[in-house]
C-alpha cells in the first residue's frame, strides 16, 4: 500500500512537470503579449495591392464620406516622409499615421501631398480616391510604445504565423 502511494505521487509529479514544460514551450513561441493601454497603436496590415506610398484617409462606416485625412504638414517634416508605413515581412505594413479598418487611399503620394500648402477639399479628395476597400488583413497589436524592438518583434510574429493568435484581428 505504501509503495502504491509513492508510485502514484511520482507519476503525478512527472505529469505536472510535463505540463509545465509544454506551457513554457508554448510561451517561448509567443513573442509578446499586447499591452492595450492608451496611446498609439501598433496596427499591422496587408493590402490587395501596394499602396504604401499613397495617402491614407478614413472613410465613414458606409464608405460614402471622408471622415479623417491628414494635413500636408502631418505627412512630411523637413523633406522626410514621416507618414509612410514601415515595411514588414511577407507584404505586411506597420501603420505610422493612424489608420483603421475604414482606410482608403488617394491617388496622390505622400511625397506630393506633403508639398501642398493646404489639404485638398473634401470634394477634390473624393475624386482622388484610388481604392476604397484596400485591406486583406488588419491587426491591432496593442500600444506600440510598449513593444520592445517593434519592427523585429512584429516580423517575428509574422514569420511564426502568430499575428492572428497574438494580436486582435480588425479586418
Amino acid at each position: 500500500m505504501k509503495y502504491w502511494f509513492l508510485i502514484s505521487l511520482l507519476v503525478f509529479s512527472v505529469a505536472c512537470k510535463s505540463k509545465k514544460k509544454a506551457k513554457d514551450k508554448e510561451m517561448e513561441n509567443t513573442v509578446f503579449v499586447p499591452n492595450n493601454t492608451p496611446g498609439a497603436k501598433a496596427i499591422v496590415y496587408k493590402t490587395i495591392k501596394n499602396y504604401d506610398k499613397f495617402v491614407a484617409i478614413i472613410m465613414s462606416q458606409d464608405g460614402k464620406e471622408i471622415i479623417s485625412y491628414p494635413d500636408p504638414k502631418d505627412v512630411a517634416s523637413n523633406g522626410d516622409l514621416i507618414a509612410l508605413p514601415t515595411v514588414l515581412k511577407q507584404g505586411y505594413l506597420l501603420d505610422n499615421r493612424g489608420i483603421g479598418p475604414q482606410v482608403a487611399f488617394l491617388k496622390i503620394s505622400y511625397k506630393d501631398f506633403g508639398k501642398l500648402m493646404t489639404p485638398p477639399s473634401l470634394e477634390e479628395m473624393q475624386a482622388m480616391i484610388l481604392e476604397k476597400s484596400p485591406l486583406l488583413e488588419m491587426y491591432d497589436c496593442g500600444n506600440r510604445d510598449s513593444i520592445k524592438n517593434l519592427t523585429q518583434t512584429l516580423n517575428s510574429l509574422i514569420e511564426k504565423k502568430q499575428l492572428d493568435k497574438v494580436c486582435k484581428k480588425l479586418y
